[in-house]
Order: structure tokens, then sequence, then C-alpha cells
């Protein structure tokens, strides 16, 4: 039994520090499964958040630094979003299981969240927006492979990676948050560009 860290890390501040949340591997004899952790920005206070036979990963702050919103197999054999309090109780479901949503990224105003989903098309995924309470779900992308979505400061583009339905590396992708606009910002050979961000927000 064992237990790695992985996966990129999520920021806040919190009393004058940084709290770290993060995706954590959990390995026993026959299953592995993520758990959303902390940790101070010294080392100390680490704590599991999310400790149960599912995986949760993928978690991003809301702008008032309360809760955390995640991407979650609980309850269902798909991934949909969940909100939690920074404490890991009081988890509600804000997406419906058929839209496979995972991914998220919560806008500057706080009013929208911009998502990944493979609904109805296998393992491809695209890009979406909805409003933070995951109602009204919009698709932005269609004909690529679209993961990753990340509002920028002023909330009015996504930057996300995208690469073709078939095979291919990640390219770097801008669009307006509308879904329109849509421009190649970097083409990547072969490993491709993940994970794009726009640093901090206002």
């Amino acid at each position: 039994m064992a237990i790695y860290h992985m996966g990129q890390a999520y920021l806040r501040m919190q009393a004058g520090r940084t709290t770290i949340t993060f995706s954590t591997l959990f390995i026993d004899d026959r299953f592995f499964y993520h758990h959303l952790a902390t940790i101070n920005d010294d080392g100390s206070n680490r704590k599991l958040e999310t400790n149960v036979l599912f995986d949760d990963a993928s978690a991003t702050y809301t702008i008032d630094g309360k809760h955390l919103i995640f991407a979650s197999t609980q309850d269902n054999l798909v991934s949909a979003l969940w909100l939690t309090k920074t404490d890991g109780s009081q988890k509600r479901q804000l997406t419906a299981p058929g839209l496979e949503a995972g991914c998220p990224d919560v806008s500057p105003d706080g009013k929208h969240l911009a998502l990944c989903s493979q609904i109805n098309t296998g393992r491809v995924s695209s890009i979406w927006v909805a409003n933070i309470d995951g109602k009204y779900p919009r698709r932005l992308t269609r004909g690529i492979n679209a993961v990753g979505p990340m509002y920028s400061p002023d909330g009015s583009k996504i930057v996300f990676n995208g690469a073709s339905p078939i095979d291919g590396p990640f390219q770097m992708y801008i669009m307006n948050s509308d879904g329109s606009g849509l421009t190649l910002a970097l083409s990547c050979p072969a490993l491709g560009c993940l994970f794009p961000d726009w640093g901090a927000k206002p």
C-alpha cells in the first residue's frame, strides 16, 4: 500500500499563508484512486480532504476561497463536477453525469465555469462553459480533442490544449470566452504543449 503525490498544484491565500491543494494517488493491492489533499506552503498540516473509493481530481478554488470545485466519479461511473467546502464537508454535485465533466476553472468574476466534457464522444473531449452552479452548460469547441481550459485574468478569453481527434500532439489554443475567435497560439511538435495558464487573476 502506498501514496504518491502527483498532478498540478492549485494555490490560494489564507490568513497570510498559501494553502496548496493537490491530487494524490492512493494505491492498494487491487485498485488505485485519486484523492484531494491540502498542505501549507511550509510543508506542514497535510490533510486528505476526500478519502473514499472513487476518483477526486482537478480541484480549483472558488473566487472567495471558501469552496473547491473538482471532478469526481462519486455516485457514477463517469466524472461529474462537485462543490465542497475547503475542509471537504458539504459536498454537492454540480453537473449531470451525462456531461462527463472534468478539468474545471472558475471565471475571474466567479459567475462561470470552463470545463472539459466527453459527452457522446468517447475519449475525445471538448470545452464547455456553465454557470457557477453547473446549470446551462454550453459547448464551445468542436472538431478537436480539447482539454485544460483556463480563463484569462479579465475573463474575456480561454486558453486550452487541443489536438486532432484521431492522434497527434496537443497544441495551445486561445478563444474568446463565448467560443468565438479560435486561434492557434502555439504549435508544439512531438510531445506537445500541456497545462497552459494565464497566471495570477486580479
